[in-house]
């Protein structure tokens, strides 16, 4: 059985289409921001429309996640995630 945070998360929409503009952010000075999402691999999910995410997966993330000396950390389908924040 869901918890009531998951429940109350799954009920939410997910905005879609929001992505990083890499001219945007080089331009205003930020490519320290840019290099960070690439060092993680994160660079093409912030930058490509045509990838998507599982909604119940995000909501569960969110449900379990903590935050304790800078670190992040959840679970989501039996598998522990964590990094620094």
């Amino acid at each position: 059985m869901p918890s009531p945070r998951l429940t109350q998360l799954l009920q939410r929409s997910v905005v879609r289409g929001k992505i990083v503009k890499v001219q945007y952010f080089e331009e205003q000075g930020m490519g320290m921001f840019l290099e960070k999402l690439r060092a993680q691999c994160w660079l093409e999910l912030f930058t490509n429309t045509q990838l998507g995410c599982s909604v119940s997966d995000l909501a569960e993330f969110y449900a379990n996640y903590s935050i304790t000396q800078g670190v992040v950390k959840s679970e989501v389908n039996g598998k522990k995630v964590c990094f620094d924040a």
